[in-house]
């Protein structure tokens, strides 16, 4: 059976959301799926944020494309509730990393960023940096001691186009010398801006670390352009700002840091640790660690073969804090919590123990965040209660649609796919036609938009 899209449209959407006239239009439900209501803000946000659509469309087009897809989305999340999807261990683990990650991002929110005051003039300082566009040379590296000795053979005379095809997987950048083009200032990560910005021509920076590993820059040119508006400044002074904080949030978290770790220590046990790595290389594929594009460090298959094989090494203290260890099977399970976006290179012993530190540091500013209370801060909550539906809606997909849960348990397989295509059967989809478009004229729905390259959707994969 063919489940219909419903179209409702003026006085008939009104009378389906009689009593909600005091909402604003972004809070208004511009789809529901059942119970569930899509607001039109949320739908703004998923559509400008992570585009579903594909092919050169109008943005009516794109709009009710993207919407459908959010609809499905919201139905898939039915069917996993009325499954009870919910109360299994894996779930539930994966639930509990999502609230651990969110619950430090909210503490970092309250006590670093919101302490950090910015004025109109320094947004404005910000924005005429944005407008500079730089020409970038780069090599990459997972480890701070692997991009030493890339800048000391480049220092020696060894040039970008010989080391790019020793450091990257990527044959573009391999063949162009690690050629980025340009790009503006503003668009590099936060903790290269600075250091990019102050580079002149033809200069190599130092190793400079990111959130993917450890870059050598060279500026190849400049361009800046001598049009700067204040009307656009007005409409995006909070990028600007939250740019600008963002930056100086380095120094701010560092302070802060030092001041709710005083006093803590972290013992790694360097032998257990190197043997843990000596043993992991067996398993893994080390080639793989080296790359920056999005890709797991160690994937589940390797950590079960790692667990699997290790035997005595699992029950060795592999790092101490506060009268606490943790033993190398405690550490792994860890990783194996986490999605494989997160995981870190285990290529180095230097690499793997900074992770270690950083996994104890979350792990007491966490009861930090949940000594103050910030666990229950509404916008957290709404955060959560967002990521517990794409959560359950993502993994009961791959309960009905991948073959290995088709192998593992048929019976099973069969009761999840009989129970969506019921629910689809009976649940109605209805959609506000009139508030999905309320925002643009007439003339801007009929304009093409282009046609935009997959994106990773989710923070939270698995």
């Amino acid at each position: 059976m063919i489940r219909y899209l419903f179209i409702i449209t003026g006085i008939s959407w009104l009378l389906l959301l009689a009593g909600c006239k005091e909402k604003s239009p972004e809070q208004q439900a511009v789809a529901r799926v059942g119970n569930e209501e899509i607001r039109f803000a949320d739908f703004l946000y998923d559509f400008t944020v992570f585009p579903q659509y594909r092919g050169t469309l109008t943005l009516r087009e794109a709009r009710l494309q993207h919407l459908n897809q959010m609809a499905d989305r919201a139905l898939l999340y039915l069917a996993a509730e009325e499954d009870g999807l919910e109360n299994t261990p894996e779930i539930q683990s994966r639930l509990r990393y999502i609230e651990h990650k969110e619950v430090l991002k909210r503490l970092y929110q309250k006590e670093v960023l919101d302490k950090i005051p910015v004025s109109e003039e320094e947004a404005w300082e910000e924005y005429k940096r944005s407008s500079i566009r730089v020409k970038l040379r780069h090599l990459f590296a997972p480890s701070r001691e692997e991009a030493e000795i890339y800048y000391r053979r480049l220092q020696s005379g060894e040039s970008f186009e010989k080391l790019a095809r020793e450091t990257f997987l990527d044959s573009a950048l391999a063949n162009s010398g690690g050629d980025l083009g340009f790009v503006s200032i503003s668009d590099l990560d936060p903790f290269l801006a600075d250091s990019v910005y102050n580079l002149r021509i033809g200069q190599i920076s130092h190793p400079l670390k990111s959130s993917f590993g450890y870059h050598i820059m060279r500026v190849e040119d400049v361009q800046q352009s001598v049009f700067l508006s204040r009307e656009y400044f007005t409409e995006h002074k909070e990028d600007f700002t939250n740019t600008l904080k963002t930056r100086r949030a380095r120094v701010k978290s560092a302070e802060y840091l030092a001041e709710k770790l005083k006093g803590k220590s972290v013992t790694i046990k360097t032998a257990v640790l190197r043997e843990l790595l000596d043993f992991s290389k067996g398993y893994i594929n080390l080639r793989r660690q080296e790359t920056p594009l999005p890709a797991p460090r160690v994937t589940d298959l390797e950590l079960e073969n790692i667990t699997g094989n290790a035997g005595e090494l699992l029950d060795r203290a592999l790092v101490e804090f506060n009268g606490e260890r943790w033993r190398v099977g405690e550490f792994l399970h860890k990783l194996q919590e986490m999605p494989p976006l997160h995981r870190p290179s285990i290529s180095t012993e230097s690499a793997l123990a900074r992770h270690l530190i950083d996994m104890v540091r979350d792990e007491l500013l966490l009861r930090e965040a949940y000594r103050q209370g910030v666990q229950n801060d509404r916008e957290l909550r709404e955060t959560l209660g967002r990521w517990r539906k794409q959560l359950l809606a993502d993994e009961f997909k791959k309960r009905i649609y991948w073959v290995d849960y088709q192998q593992e348990d048929p019976e099973k397989w069969q009761a999840r796919k009989t129970l969506y295509q019921d629910l689809k059967n009976r649940t109605l989809v209805s959609i506000d036609t009139t508030l999905l478009f309320h925002d643009v004229t007439g003339t801007q729905l009929q304009q093409k938009i282009p046609a935009l390259p997959a994106v990773i959707r989710e923070y939270y994969v698995w």
